[in-house]
């Protein structure tokens, strides 16, 4: 064996791993290499694997504390000897793996709750006998929030979305007003459920955004222009009024307010804007002969037609039946054609 020189100067040479693996069992970087390196010299004294090491023999069993807690390493005799990694490492590792699964458990457990908290909040602010509570929400809780908000309230959804970053050219981007994938879903979900969206955008929205309004009312949101849209502002049914607003480092946030006369006094400003602002008629007649489209499709469903009269019908090729019928029970949330035709009628659709 080499003496304790040449062992030293080999340690002080070896470089340290870029990773520890160990990490993920609570040990830190250099307590993995101490251990590494009683891997390599196991059965060693402990005054040579602490002059080894460069500490003490009383420092070195410190540091050694953490993989003799778990077994890895044995002090025996007056020697520092590792056990077998293959049967103790396993063993931690089923040990962790079992604890992780027990934390995913729980936090499923938390995740599930997270509605019924929402709305626990949600009522210990939202009702008119209380003062008016403002909350500042960052922006990274934003698609959750508007989500919750959508999800957990009644009545239509109203929108004044002047979005600024249209006059750059950047339609489609993620502005101001987080018109991102989780807001149009949930929008397109309570759209589904019968809920109404109406929305006003400027004018210059036609023509940089087309092609957005054009889906968003293919989808049943009823949209408006108007000349110039003063502010940003979401009246989200009985949930609250959305506000712009700054976190107190000056990042944009949201301020949602909940209380029936602020919610009543918002619904007032949008009915006032909305009235003056113009419908489009491309638009309109786009969202009025996609909810004819679904009612005749619904009535030759319920009438029990098959494809290929549907198809003659309503004009359509065989593969477009098929999609629309497809798109219909996905939207319905049902497996039949029965029961697209029973939840039609449940949801007032027919």
């Amino acid at each position: 064996m080499p003496d304790a020189r040449t062992l030293a100067r080999r340690a002080r040479t070896t470089p340290a791993p870029t990773a520890h693996p160990l990490a993920v069992l609570g040990f830190d970087a250099a307590t993995e290499q101490l251990y590494r390196q009683v891997l390599r010299y196991s059965g060693m004294r402990v005054a040579e694997m602490a002059s080894l090491v460069e500490r003490t023999p009383e420092g070195l069993e410190h540091d050694l504390t953490p993989l003799l807690a778990v077994g890895l390493v044995r002090i025996v005799r007056n020697r520092i000897t590792a056990a077998m990694p293959q049967v103790v490492l396993n063993r931690l590792i089923s040990e962790e793996a079992r604890r992780l699964a027990t934390v995913g458990e729980q936090l499923e457990q938390l995740r599930a709750m997270v509605p019924q908290l929402q709305a626990e909040h949600f009522d210990s602010v939202g009702t008119s006998t209380r003062p008016v509570v403002g909350e500042v929400v960052p922006a990274a809780d934003l698609p959750g929030l508007h989500r919750a908000l959508i999800e957990h309230g009644s009545g239509t959804l109203r929108w004044l979305r002047p979005m600024p970053a249209y006059d750059e050219g950047q339609a489609g981007a993620a502005t101001g007003d987080e018109v991102d994938a989780t807001v149009d879903a949930a929008v397109l979900d309570a759209l589904k459920a019968g809920r109404r969206s109406q929305a006003l955008y400027p004018a210059r929205a036609l023509q940089v955004a087309a092609e957005e309004l054009r889906a968003r009312a293919g989808h049943g949101e009823e949209i408006r222009v108007a000349a110039e849209v003063p502010i940003r502002l979401e009246v989200l049914g009985s949930s609250g009024v959305v506000l712009d607003a700054e976190t107190e480092d000056g990042d944009p946030a949201r301020l949602v307010v909940r209380h029936d006369q602020v919610v009543a006094i918002a619904e007032l400003a949008f009915a006032g804007l909305w009235e003056r602002a113009l419908p489009i008629p491309g638009l309109e007649a786009h969202r009025d002969r996609r909810a004819r489209e679904r009612t005749l499709l619904l009535e030759q469903l319920a009438a029990g037609a098959k494809d290929e009269q549907i198809a003659r019908v309503l004009g359509w090729g065989l593969r477009t039946v098929r999609r629309r019928v497809a798109e219909l029970m996905e939207e319905l949330g049902v497996e039949t054609r029965f029961q697209a035709g029973m939840e039609a009628v449940r949801r007032g659709w027919l």
